[in-house]
């Protein structure tokens, strides 16, 4: 079954530069962290992502709210350690320390109780167990998207290290951001040494410029858990496949709009406008030039 494409909701098949690799990416980094582990996807939307990390996990299970969704999936991904059942973010359908990771990107601005989705996740979660979450930053992302009717409680930088604080002893915030790709860095910068660029034959500053699209950092991602842990501080993802297929896409459009043209051309009514243009009308114009 096909699902209809809302414009919130990220599907495989609209390839586009939108949000693609930014999605991807994030499932880039819990690859990293999902390996033989355990790993509840929660709000898995399509599947895409519950699918790629069960390439990696021991065992997989994707929870969405939509019922639509999760028989979409169920008919789409099939293998022995995947999974996908009906459930909400504030009531996950798994038992008590059951999930090494779980794994829940832009899913806190799609509803109010993040209180109680906290609980929640800490209820399924071993003791040693990974929350990777990522939600749009407030402040930031307002002015991208100001009229998103599917977001109901958007959080600022702060309220979401306040709020994974009182859960996790341990916990780690990036910025996302686009850059011809997407660039995810750790907050502070404290475990590792990089610096970014922008500029031209100018002038070169050691930042990056904000643009009402690049460079931004839309998204935060957090990392948290009550035992240590070390991830990389920053990551890179690029965007030359999402880039190609947009390319192919455009070529395609202009070769069709070409075989209209051509069409048209070769249509009686086109031929007369032509010749009425360049026998009569054009040649009038010139006699009136002379004589002004």
């Amino acid at each position: 079954m096909n699902l209809n494409w809302t414009g919130e909701r990220l599907l495989p098949e609209i390839d586009t530069l939108f949000g693609t690799f930014e999605h991807l990416h994030r499932y880039a980094i819990a690859l990293e962290i999902c390996k033989g582990k355990d790993v509840l996807d929660l709000a898995c939307g399509e599947g895409y992502g519950s699918n790629l990390l069960s390439r990696v996990s021991k065992s997989t299970v994707g929870v969405d709210v939509s019922s639509e969704v999760i028989a979409h999936a169920h008919s789409k991904y099939i293998k022995e350690n995947l999974s996908f059942c009906l459930g909400s973010a504030t009531k996950i359908p798994l038992g008590d320390k059951s999930i090494d990771v779980v794994v829940s990107y832009e899913t806190l601005e799609h509803f109010v109780e993040h209180e109680h989705f906290m609980i929640e996740v800490k209820r399924v979660l071993r003791p040693e167990g990974i929350l990777i979450l990522s939600t749009p930053d407030r402040d930031l992302y307002h002015n991208r998207d100001p009229n998103n009717i599917y977001h109901l409680r958007e959080l600022d930088t702060d309220e979401l290290k306040n709020l994974v604080s009182n859960s996790f002893a341990n916990n780690m915030l990036f910025k996302q951001r686009m850059f011809i790709g997407s660039v995810i860095n750790d907050d502070d910068g404290i475990n590792g040494f990089y610096r970014f660029f922008d500029g031209g034959f100018s002038d070169i500053n050691n930042r990056l410029n904000c643009h009402d699209f690049f460079n931004t950092p839309f998204f935060n991602i957090i990392v948290a858990s009550n035992a240590p842990f070390e991830l990389p501080s920053i990551s890179l993802f690029s965007a030359y496949n999402a880039y190609e297929a947009e390319k192919k896409e455009i070529i395609s459009r202009l070769a069709y709009y070409k075989s209209i043209n051509d069409r048209l051309k070769r249509h009686w009514s086109y031929k007369l406008y032509s010749f009425l243009v360049h026998r009569i009308l054009n040649p009038v114009k010139s006699i009136i030039r002379i004589f002004k």
